[in-house]
C-alpha cells in the first residue's frame, strides 16, 4: 500500500502558507489557505457582463465556473486579484487590452493548467496609483520576484516582450524593467534596476544570452540594489539554473519612488507604451524582503504544481 501512494503525486501546500508576507501575489491557484477572494474577474465579450472567478475545493481556479460563465463565448481578465492580503491588484478596464483566459468556450491552457494569454499587440495590466507601493524593488531593499510564464516571439520581430516595469526602461526613470529580448544577435533575457540619473540609470542588469523563447519557464530574481558586490545586485535565475551572468554598475540606487504604475504586458515611456508582452502568464509573486534562503523552496512549490522542468 505505502508503494503505491508514493506514486500519488500531491498538490503541493499553499505557497503562501509556507514563504509568507508577499507584498503581492497572483496566480490562477490559490496560494494561502485564508485567502478569501477571487482569483480574477472575467468579462464575456458575448454580452460584456462581468463576473469573479474564484477557487475549486482543491485549490484550482474553479474551471467549472468559468466556463458556465463564459459559455461558448470568450473570457477577458479585467482583474487579476492579489492574494497577499494587500489589495495591490492588476486590472484593464479598455476591453481590447485585456488578457484572455477563455477563446470561444474553451479555457487557454499551459502544460494543461489555466494561463491568460497576452496577444503582444496591446495586452497589459497596471497597478493604479503604484508609484510609491514598489519602490523596494530599486532602493537598495532585498527583495524578491517570481514568474511562472512564456514569452513568445512571433508578432513583433526585432522587439522586446515586456513582463514587469514601473519605470526601469528609460534614461532617468526609476524602477524595475523585465523583458525579453530578441532584437540582439542572440536572445536574452534582462533584468535592469534603474536609478534615474542620466548616463547612471543602472545599477544591475541580468542578461542571459542562450535562451529559447515560446517555453513555460520560472523565473526567480533575488534583489540586492545597494550590495557592495555589484554582481550580486541582482541574481536572475531560470528554472532550476544558477544564476544567470551580471552586467555590474556600482551606482548608488536611488530611494525615490517608481517613475510609473507597475505594469504587467508592456512600459510606458514619456505618453506613450511600448513592448508588449506576448505569451502567457500564471503566477506573479513579489517580496519586500529578502528569499535567498527561500528562493529553492519557492521555486519548488511552484514547479510541483506547474510541472514545468
Amino acid at each position: 500500500m505505502q508503494y503505491y501512494r508514493s506514486l500519488i503525486k500531491t498538490a503541493p501546500e499553499p505557497l503562501l502558507d509556507i514563504y509568507s508576507g508577499a507584498a503581492a501575489a497572483y496566480s490562477l491557484r490559490k496560494l494561502r489557505t485564508a485567502y478569501t477572494g477571487a482569483a480574477i474577474r472575467v468579462r464575456r465579450d458575448s454580452d460584456n457582463t462581468e463576473q469573479d472567478i474564484g477557487f475549486d475545493s482543491n485549490g484550482n481556479l474553479n474551471e467549472s465556473a468559468l466556463t458556465t460563465f463564459v459559455g461558448s463565448s470568450s473570457g477577458f481578465v479585467t482583474t487579476w486579484y492579489d492574494q497577499s492580503g494587500n489589495g495591490r491588484n492588476f486590472s484593464q478596464s479598455t476591453q481590447s487590452s485585456q488578457g484572455r483566459i477563455v477563446n470561444i468556450g474553451t479555457i487557454d491552457r499551459q502544460n494543461n493548467k489555466p494561463a491568460i494569454i497576452f496577444d503582444g499587440n496591446n495586452d497589459f495590466m497596471e497597478i493604479p496609483s503604484s508609484t510609491s507601493t514598489f519602490n523596494f524593488l530599486h532602493n537598495g531593499t532585498n527583495s524578491f520576484i517570481g514568474a511562472v510564464c512564456k514569452f513568445g516571439n512571433s508578432s513583433n520581430p526585432a522587439e522586446d516582450y515586456v513582463l514587469l516595469d514601473n519605470g526601469g526602461a528609460g534614461s532617468l526613470f526609476r524602477g524595475i524593467h523585465f523583458a525579453y529580448i530578441d532584437s540582439y544577435a542572440n536572445n536574452r533575457f534582462e533584468f535592469l534596476t534603474a536609478r534615474g540619473v542620466q548616463g547612471q540609470y543602472a545599477v544591475a542588469n541580468a542578461v542571459n544570452d542562450t535562451i529559447t523563447p515560446n517555453v513555460q519557464t520560472v523565473y526567480t530574481i533575488l534583489l540586492d540594489a545597494d550590495n557592495a558586490t555589484a554582481s550580486q545586485r541582482n541574481l536572475l535565475y531560470i528554472n532550476n539554473g544558477n544564476a544567470l551572468a551580471v552586467n555590474p554598475e556600482t551606482f548608488t540606487p536611488t530611494t525615490s519612488n517608481s517613475t510609473t504604475n507597475m505594469n504587467l504586458g508592456n512600459f510606458f515611456y514619456l505618453g506613450a507604451r511600448y513592448n508588449y508582452f506576448e505569451g502567457n502568464i500564471q503566477e506573479i509573486l513579489i517580496y519586500a524582503n529578502d528569499q535567498s534562503t527561500n528562493r529553492t523552496g519557492i521555486r519548488d512549490n511552484i514547479n510541483t504544481y506547474y510541472a514545468i522542468y
